[in-house]
């Protein structure tokens, strides 16, 4: 099988490459380099939706939040227009150890060998323990079906059935939200997001320079317009762990 691999990185963010490059060498992984997105006008672009945006997070997208979701945009195109099978899109906070490479791997055999698994994205980098369901031991890992799908989205490995659902959601619906909230409420709804127990990817934790500009949503947290962004995962991820 073959995997693409792309890594989001900012033109100005070359420590960050350097650091995310010393990644790839140390497990032997080639990857390709894509530009981040910084987007000349937020408010009015026209893949973006200002007044959903608004209704739901009480506040503006930010520009490194709209330039994020963007750029994994790109990498999804990108994926698309290549005849590879799977793709994993990195950001440039990640670190990895001994068992990465193979577990990203043999998942990929397990998921070949076993094609009544439905799947379209596994979280790499981020773990969620709720409403989930166990597979498989992967190199001492759980590969599990993720009704709620983890937030965060540092690496993220797509098929290409997932990738164009991706693609067609955010054309019909815009961006609505940060990309890990937005890809959240897709899998949610169609069943078919994947995670492991204890992601095979680490995090550097250091603070992103495509969001630094980020900020925390309006009101409380049991905000009336909070619950009205969350119940629709919620019942998703409900209704898809009590029937599927």
């Amino acid at each position: 099988m073959k995997l693409l691999i792309l890594l989001i990185n900012l033109d100005r963010s070359t420590e960050r490459l350097a650091s995310a490059k010393a990644q790839f060498d140390k497990v032997g992984w080639r990857f390709e380099r894509v530009t981040a997105i910084v987007p000349d006008v937020v408010d009015s672009h026209p893949e973006f939706d200002p007044k959903r945006f608004r209704w739901l997070h009480r506040r503006m997208i930010q520009k490194g939040e709209l330039g994020c979701a963007l750029s994994h945009k790109r990498c999804l195109e990108k994926f698309l227009s290549t005849d590879e099978d799977h793709c994993i899109v990195f950001e440039d906070d990640i670190c990895f150890d001994e068992q990465t490479r193979p577990t990203i791997q043999e998942a990929l055999k397990w998921l070949d060998a076993h094609p009544d698994i439905n799947w379209q994205c596994i979280n790499l980098s981020s773990a969620y323990a709720k409403r989930y369901k166990d597979l498989t031991m992967i190199e001492g890992r759980k590969l599990r079906r993720s009704w709620q799908f983890p937030m965060l989205a540092s690496a993220l490995l797509w098929n290409r059935r997932g990738a164009a659902a991706f693609l067609s959601y955010l054309k019909q619906q815009l961006i609505f939200a940060p990309v890990d909230n937005q890809l959240r409420y897709l899998l949610a709804r169609t069943g078919q997001g994947m995670s492991f127990d204890i992601p095979p990817v680490g995090l550097t934790y250091v603070k992103s320079d495509i969001g630094s500009d980020r900020v925390a949503d309006g009101g409380t947290k049991n905000d009336w317009r909070n619950l009205q962004r969350r119940v629709p995962v919620y019942g998703w991820a409900l209704w898809n762990s009590l029937w599927r």
